[in-house]
């Protein structure tokens, strides 16, 4: 049987996920013609922090499907995925970072280095966020139609 709960939660987060990429792409082109403002810093650390946060929601979700239940810990729910060979060792180390990110864009804002925020955006390393979001979206997906 669908949940059709999760099928309009799979929905709304595509439309995120998109929306989240398709800001990231034009703050990106704004700092390559070196057109970025304070305020666009800002944005990027937002996109980059609420981007973060539906890559987890999908990831419990992705655990819970596994193992009937999830857990409150971010890091930990990759962990579980990575021992339940949903994911890379390469992609948990990749998470354990993000995570890091996460963190300090929510409790470390006022110390937050612009440099690395630059670099994430000029080197397109939130495209990585994306993968996961597609990746987990799809297993989801699969999943709750098979159901």
């Amino acid at each position: 049987m669908v949940n059709e709960g999760l099928q309009l939660y799979l929905i709304e987060a595509k439309k995120h996920q998109q929306q989240y990429k398709l800001e990231l792409d034009e703050l990106r082109i704004d700092l390559l013609a070196d057109n970025f403002k304070g305020r666009d810093y800002r944005a990027t650390e937002r996109l980059l922090q609420i981007f973060t946060e539906l890559c987890i929601g999908l990831a419990k979700h992705w655990l819970k499907g596994i193992q009937r239940s999830s857990t409150s810990e971010a890091y930990q729910t990759f962990s579980l995925l990575k021992k339940h060979n949903q994911i890379s060792s390469e992609n948990l180390a990749l998470w354990k970072k993000i995570i890091g990110l996460r963190n300090g864009l929510v409790h470390d804002y006022l110390n937050i280095d612009l440099l690395i925020v630059e670099r994430i955006i000029k080197e397109q390393h939130y495209l990585q966020l994306e993968e996961f979001a597609n990746k987990a979206i799809l297993h989801l997906q699969t999943k709750n139609n098979e159901a």
